[in-house]
């Protein structure tokens, strides 16, 4: 349709020239009639060349349009890219007030979690403070049952010993026996010290020092003179020796 237009465009632009030829021929009375298809024949040529300029000015439109159709401009990619670019970097800036909007829950989760750690941590120990005194007083009673046990077997032992069933030797040394039974019986063993020891060779808290004379004939100082007592110790979970009661020494001077 626009094509039809332009034709007839050209064909009134030509009879135009070709009017104003004949008028001005009239006017001037000689060769109006050259002058006039001269002048339409120009008129023509100048516009069947603004038309072909035109024409192919519309071809190279519709050649871009179906580039672009088929294929995306580099221009084109490269404004998508920065506008891509640029959501994303908003997109970052407006998720990271949500993050810190949401570390309140996740702190408050934690504090949460360590409560109820601290909580359950308390009453373990106090569990474990009970068990701990159950086991006190279960020693406890043990003790004082063997001590009930040892007074029962010497006063037996001092009846029978009235009764003259039982020398007094005897009797007295049925009570060391007991008694020594009821310190095994406790975890606690005796370590003897005998006459001569060496003093430094006796470990350390084992033994006091009651008194101390010169060395005589035939003895080294600095050794036990007499054990008055024995010392009495029981082992830690290590296996050492931890003494209880001491033993009482005499011994030499150095």
């Amino acid at each position: 349709m626009r094509n039809y237009l332009i034709i007839v465009a050209l064909l009134a632009i030509a009879a135009l020239a070709f009017l104003a030829g004949l008028k001005y021929a009239a006017v001037s009375g000689q060769g109006g009639e050259v002058r006039s298809m001269a002048l339409m024949f120009i008129a023509l040529g100048g516009c069947l060349l603004g038309y072909l300029k035109y024409a192919e000015i519309e071809d190279q439109n519709i050649e871009l349009i179906k580039a672009s159709g088929d294929r995306s401009s580099p221009l084109l990619l490269t404004e998508l890219g920065a506008v891509k670019d640029e959501l994303l970097r908003l997109g970052n800036r407006t998720a990271e007030p949500a993050a810190d909007s949401a570390t309140p829950p996740a702190s408050g989760d934690f504090n949460g979690a360590v409560a109820a750690l601290a909580k359950d941590l308390g009453l373990r120990e106090k569990e474990t403070q009970r068990l701990h005194e159950v086991l006190i007083r279960r020693d406890h009673r043990n003790v004082l049952a063997r001590l009930a046990t040892i007074r029962e077997t010497a006063e037996f032992t001092r009846k029978i010993n009235a009764a003259g069933k039982i020398a007094d030797k005897e009797a007295l040394s049925q009570v060391i026996m007991e008694i020594e039974a009821a310190l095994d019986d406790l975890g606690l063993e005796i370590m003897h010290v005998s006459a001569g020891t060496r003093i430094a060779d006796l470990p350390n808290g084992s033994f006091s020092i009651l008194s101390a004379t010169q060395a005589e004939a035939g003895e080294q100082p600095g050794t036990v003179k007499e054990a008055v007592t024995e010392a009495v110790f029981l082992r830690d979970a290590d296996g050492k020796q931890v003494f209880i009661a001491p033993a009482k020494l005499r011994a030499y001077k150095l």
